[in-house]
């Protein structure tokens, strides 16, 4: 199916159409939070970022062992020497935090969109706490080797990676703290016009959203299903390894659910698309960007992945700020959504940011001088601080959504399957030999054709292993080898698809001596 859209075919002016209202036309611009059902475009000024303003201490993480009940539980202790001190980490898996059926979308260099459910590592992303410290977290993946995620002991943030090319287990140790002196005030442009068109577009939706009950809105967790877009120039930041993509993002959502996970909110990350052969939205500001997004998201994106909220990574800079998302619409399919900028490669600061614009979404506003939450910042801050704990402000706030979330009030774990299953809709679902979208799409596409079978002379349409409608020949190497503990995969000769990603694994016993890591996904 063809997906892509041109910039210019892009209206700033909403089709009310798609949102149930017919003959109607809206245009979205700054937002306004009022009495807590309003929205207000937020931002998260840039200058200020975290940053390292120490030099790394090294450090050689060593194994503890003989505490068996701990063990029993599911629990690893490990020992780290930094900051004059000595350390006592414990960590366990962390189990949950994406669909165990988990859709990855790609796009096919004709521009057909492609679904995936690609084989995920899931006994890598670790979670814990620091011994001594009933306030400190711990959030660490071993996917690639040693540790590397973020350590809060005592109100100060750590971040902690291996050291490049080392034999014996070295990881570096950062402090990350922000620069007081360089922090800009938030920036926002508001006017009364503009607050009274969110009033009428919100009175529907508001309306509907207020019939759900206070009853048992803090009795047990609540599930956030999030769905991540990724942009053309992130990917080519990474190579266009889609592997690695994957990997970033998963990394990012285990930060997320660890900075939520006093709240009782489970994220759970259930569909990821990559616009791999070009952006299907572009704009040349954030305000623009994340109204074009909320609308593609509005008639793509929700028809095949079901999401409370859905955010768009982009590695571009605008200006001063680092996100933006809209306040108090988790439970809004057409503005359920923010846009993240990651520029760089320090996904413990990503997270953050990501964290700290899904709370807009939640209902969130800035902190002010009366919120704390024991350290000099708090995550909801209008300036980036490092600092992943929320306010007592944010909680109060999250008190009122679970007012009107009915999406965050499920009773057990998502389901596996999160799509409209029909010919037509771009995706193959069971049953179909190809998809190729519309009645003008599908006369675009050599190999599918309407009616989701495939063209006479063609045995394929997508995949790996598909060029010009036919399955390339066994021996064909579909997916190179990403470092020295990656394999690379060979089309079978039968098969559209490529073979799963395959890894050498390494994996040390549970006795193993003290400076051993746990598993991991690939060796280093």
């Amino acid at each position: 199916m063809q997906l892509r859209q041109r910039a210019s075919s892009l209206d700033v002016l909403w089709d009310m159409v798609a949102m149930g209202e017919p003959g109607t036309h809206m245009r979205i611009s700054h937002l306004h939070l009022w009495l807590g059902m309003l929205i207000i475009l937020s931002t998260w000024p840039l200058t200020g970022h975290a940053q390292h303003t120490s030099l790394p201490e090294v450090v050689i993480p060593l194994r503890v062992t003989g505490n068996r009940t701990m063990w029993a539980m599911g629990w690893l202790t490990y020992s780290l020497n930094f900051g004059s001190q000595r350390h006592v980490i414990y960590m366990k898996i962390k189990k949950f935090f994406m669909s165990r059926h988990l859709s990855v979308f790609t796009y096919t260099d004709q521009g057909a969109l492609h679904k995936d459910q690609p084989f995920v590592q899931k006994d890598c992303y670790y979670h814990g706490y620091i011994d001594g410290d009933p306030e400190s977290m711990v959030a660490l993946t071993t996917c690639l080797g040693g540790f590397q995620g973020t350590l809060q002991i005592n109100g100060t943030v750590y971040e902690i990676k291996p050291k490049n090319l080392s034999s014996t287990f070295e990881h570096l140790v950062h402090k990350i703290d922000s620069e007081e002196s360089q922090l800009l005030p938030m920036r926002c442009a508001l006017t009364e016009e503009e607050i009274s068109r969110q009033m009428k577009l919100q009175e529907n939706d508001n309306h509907i959203l207020m019939q759900s009950s206070y009853e048992g809105w803090w009795t047990h967790k609540h599930f956030l299903n999030l769905a991540l877009v990724v942009d053309q120039e992130r990917i080519r930041y990474l190579n266009g390894n889609l592997s690695r993509v994957l990997m970033e993002l998963l990394m990012i959502v285990h930060v997320i659910n660890k900075i939520y996970h006093p709240m009782d909110v489970e994220v759970v990350l259930l569909g990821v698309e990559m616009w791999n052969e070009g952006d299907q939205v572009t704009a040349t500001t954030i305000m623009d960007l994340l109204n074009h997004f909320c609308h593609w998201k509005n008639v793509s994106l929700n028809k095949r992945v079901q999401n409370d909220i859905a955010h768009l990574f982009v590695k571009r800079r605008f200006g001063i700020y680092l996100g933006l998302a809209y306040v108090g619409t988790v439970c809004i399919p057409f503005l359920n959504c923010g846009v993240d900028n990651l520029v760089g490669g320090n996904l413990v600061h990503f997270g953050h940011i990501t964290a700290h614009e899904m709370g807009h979404n939640l209902g969130m506003i800035h902190d002010d001088h009366t919120c704390t939450c024991g350290m000099q910042a708090c995550l909801m801050a209008e300036t980036d601080n490092g600092v992943p704990k929320f306010s007592n402000c944010s909680y109060a706030a999250l008190f009122k959504t679970y007012a009107f979330a009915n999406c965050l009030h499920k009773e057990k774990k998502p389901v596996s399957k999160y799509k409209l299953e029909l010919c037509g809709n771009g995706v193959v679902d069971d049953g179909e030999e190809c998809d190729c979208g519309s009645s003008k799409m599908c006369v675009k596409d050599p190999c599918c054709r309407e009616g989701c079978t495939l063209k006479y002379g063609a045995a394929c349409a997508f995949g790996l292993c598909c060029k010009d409608c036919q399955i390339m020949a066994s021996g064909a190497v579909c997916r190179e080898a990403d470092n020295e503990c990656d394999l690379p995969e060979w089309c079978n000769g039968e098969s559209h698809e490529c073979p799963n990603d395959v890894y050498l694994r390494t994996k040390p016993s549970v006795s193993a001596s003290d400076n051993e890591e746990p598993s991991s996904n690939v060796s280093t």
